[in-house]
């Protein structure tokens, strides 16, 4: 009956808390270094976006990716709706699945907005002059969308809403502070 029992969790969008017992090869890496690796995206994006904008001040906001979120909603999917798909490793194809869901999720927006600066100067007759200079701000937005926006994105059915949410559970706290550390 355990055995069962183990092989049902295994098979389930909850195999995917077990995935750091899976060894690590060089065609099965590890999902803390996929999350890396779609973090660095992240972090080329913004250094894009940096390099072809003129600005003088930035400003990023909404920097956190909820990688929970996002892992669980990977894990319900990929179990539910793919076929032969082991969700307990992290093979090329998998990280490609990770990755579409993950940047249909996640987005890096931008813009620009101007605001001027008051100085204080001296002028050549030793007078105090004010004035005014007109300075560009970037504004770089890392947005994901929320839990229930992401299984709306999906129309995820009750039954997988019910996965998503009990995967999230605190109970499995320590097992994603494994998976994502």
């Amino acid at each position: 009956m355990i055995i069962v029992l183990m092989a049902g969790m295994f098979g389930s969008a909850f195999g995917f808390l077990f995935s750091n017992e899976t060894p690590k090869t060089e065609e099965n890496m590890s999902v803390n270094s996929a999350v890396n690796f779609l973090d660095k995206e992240i972090e080329d994006k913004i250094a894009l976006i940096k390099a072809t904008t003129d600005y003088d001040t930035m400003r990023i906001e909404n920097r956190n990716v909820v990688w929970r979120e996002v892992l669980s909603v990977y894990a319900v999917i990929t179990t539910n709706r793919e076929t032969k798909f082991n969700i307990m490793e992290m093979k090329e194809h998998n990280y490609k699945k990770l990755s579409e869901i993950f940047w249909n999720v996640v987005e890096v927006e931008h813009y620009t907005e101007t605001y001027k600066v008051r100085y204080t100067t001296t002028d050549e007759n030793g007078n105090q002059v004010t004035k005014t200079k007109t300075k560009t701000r970037l504004i770089i937005n890392v947005k994901a969308l929320t839990l229930e926006e992401m299984m709306d994105e999906y129309d995820m059915n009750r039954s997988e809403r019910k996965q998503v949410e009990e995967m999230m559970d605190g109970q499995f706290n320590e097992m994603w502070n494994a998976i994502l550390e």
